[in-house]
C-alpha cells in the first residue's frame, strides 16, 4: 500500500544497544528528527473545491522536543497571532509547552495565503470529546482559537488542514524528540464514566518494531505469534497486544494520500479489527478490515468495545 510519509525522512541517533527479551525489545534512549508535511491534499490540485478531508494523525516522542514558540496569553490588535515572529505576535514564549506551541511549530505555511487553517486536536477519552486548538489566516492576519491544552506525552493527536487558495499549503515541519526507555505503556481502557465514542489515540514510538496493524493487537510477528494454521495472513494466537481476547477492537488510520490505492481507500478512515467468535465451535479470533502498514510519526485511533478488559499498549522497539 502507499505509505503516508512517502517523502519523509526519519533520522535516528542510537545511544545504545538493542536487547531482546521474551516478548519485547528494549534499547537505550534514542533521538529522532522527523520531517513531514501536513499538506492540503486535493483530488485535483488546481481545484480548491476538490479538497480531501485532510486528516492527519500525528505522534510525538515521549520526550517531546517541541520548543516554546508561542505565548497563549499574548494580546494585541485583533486578530493576534500567538506565534513568535509573526506580525503582531509575541517576542517570546510563555514558558509553557502546550497545543498552541504545536500549532505554531507545525502550521508552517500559516502566513502564505488567506483561507489557510490548521486544527490541532486531542481526544479526551473520559469525556469522549475532541478538544481543539486552531489557527486561521485571514486578510488582517492569523487568528487563534480554542483553549490551549497540555500535550499528553503518550497520546496521538489529530490535525486537520484546509485552504481556499488555488495553491495549497504544504506545512512542511520538523518534529524532534527522544524516547524514554523507562516507559511502561499506555492503558487501553473504557472511559472512566460511560460515554461514546469509546476512542483512544495512541502514539507508537518512531523506532517501533511493529510493521502492521495486527501486531498492535497481538504482539510482534515471529516472536509473539506466527501465521501457520492455516497461512491466511492472520495471527494464530493473539495474547501480547491490546486485544483482550474477547471483545471487538479496531485500529484505524486515515488515508490522506491521493494515489487511488485499493489497499486503503483514499480520503477515508480505514480499519483493522479483531474479535473472538464462538461460532463455529470451538471458536477463534476473527480478523477483518485491512492489515495496514504502520508509519513512523503517525498516531492511530483505537475504537474500544464497552466491555473491553483493560490492556496495555507498549511496542517493542529497536
Amino acid at each position: 500500500m502507499s505509505r503516508k510519509l512517502t517523502a519523509a525522512t526519519l533520522a535516528l541517533t542510537l545511544a545504545g544497544g538493542v536487547y531482546m527479551t521474551a516478548g519485547s525489545a528494549q534499547a537505550s534512549n534514542m533521538g529522532f528528527k522527523l520531517e513531514r508535511s501536513f499538506a492540503v491534499v486535493r483530488e485535483n490540485p488546481s481545484v480548491p473545491a476538490s479538497t480531501f478531508l485532510n486528516i492527519y494523525q500525528v505522534a510525538f516522542s515521549l520526550f517531546n522536543g517541541l520548543g516554546d514558540v508561542a505565548d497563549a496569553n499574548h494580546t494585541g490588535p485583533t486578530p493576534t497571532s500567538k506565534c513568535i515572529g509573526d506580525p503582531g505576535g509575541p517576542a517570546a514564549g510563555d514558558g509553557v509547552i502546550n497545543s498552541y506551541d504545536a500549532v505554531c511549530d507545525l502550521f508552517t505555511d500559516r502566513l502564505l495565503n488567506n483561507g489557510n487553517s490548521f486544527n490541532f486536536s486531542r481526544f479526551n477519552r473520559d469525556t469522549c470529546l475532541f478538544e481543539a486548538s486552531f489557527a486561521a489566516k485571514g486578510f488582517p492576519g492569523v487568528t487563534f482559537g480554542g483553549t490551549p491544552f497540555v500535550l499528553e506525552r503518550d497520546a496521538g493527536f489529530w490535525i486537520t488542514v484546509q485552504a481556499t487558495s488555488p495553491t495549497p499549503p504544504q506545512n512542511r515541519a520538523v518534529i524532534v524528540g527522544s524516547h524514554d526507555p523507562s516507559y511502561t505503556g499506555r492503558q487501553i481502557r473504557v472511559p472512566a464514566v460511560p460515554c461514546t465514542p469509546r476512542v483512544d489515540l495512541i502514539a507508537p514510538p518512531y523506532h517501533s518494531m511493529y510493521k502492521f496493524a495486527y501486531e498492535v493487537f497481538c504482539g510482534l510477528e515471529g516472536l509473539d505469534w506466527v501465521d501457520t494454521t492455516p497461512a491466511d495472513g492472520n495471527p494464530d494466537t493473539c495474547t501480547r497486544g491490546i486485544f483482550d481476547g474477547a471483545h471487538l477492537i479496531a485500529l484505524q488510520t486515515f488515508d490522506n494520500v491521493n494515489d487511488d490505492s485499493t489497499t486503503t481507500l483514499d480520503n477515508l478512515m480505514n480499519a483493522a479489527t479483531v474479535t473472538f467468535s464462538a461460532i463455529p465451535p470451538p471458536g477463534g479470533n476473527r480478523f477483518a478490515g485491512v492489515n495496514f502498514a504502520l508509519t513512523p510519526g503517525d498516531g492511530y485511533q483505537v475504537s474500544i468495545s464497552p466491555n473491553h478488559i483493560t490492556t496495555t499498549f507498549i511496542s517493542p522497539h529497536f
